[in-house]
């Protein structure tokens, strides 16, 4: 019964690996960091295209909904950025703290 239960803890304790969270964790990082880099060309764009609709009257309706829309769609990526790192860190932090309480276990 004994060597059931230490193998059942060792299949837990390998389960509950955080390393590719980590992994993870880090390449949404570096993709957040390139995203920001990009702001200030975002920036530009919306600021051309502002200027684009002032220029050509006739396009105005044009130029407004896709500065619009590339402006809702730029805040939107920032959002979900954020929040998969949330949840990357959330996930981190539990296969940890499972990592902790198993450990005694095995």
């Amino acid at each position: 019964m004994l060597n059931i239960v230490r193998v059942e803890c060792v299949a837990f304790c390998q389960l509950v690996d955080s390393t590719g969270t980590i992994s993870i964790n880090t390449r949404n990082y570096l993709l957040t960091f390139f995203v920001q880099a990009k702001q200030r060309e975002v920036t530009e764009l919306l600021a051309r295209a502002d200027d684009l609709a002032v220029q050509n009257k006739s396009y105005q309706e044009v130029y407004t909904a896709m500065a619009q829309s590339l402006s809702e769609a730029w805040v939107d990526l920032n959002k979900q950025l954020d929040y998969r790192k949330m949840l990357l860190d959330q996930s981190i932090n539990f296969h940890e703290s499972a990592l902790q309480v198993s450990r005694p276990l095995c």
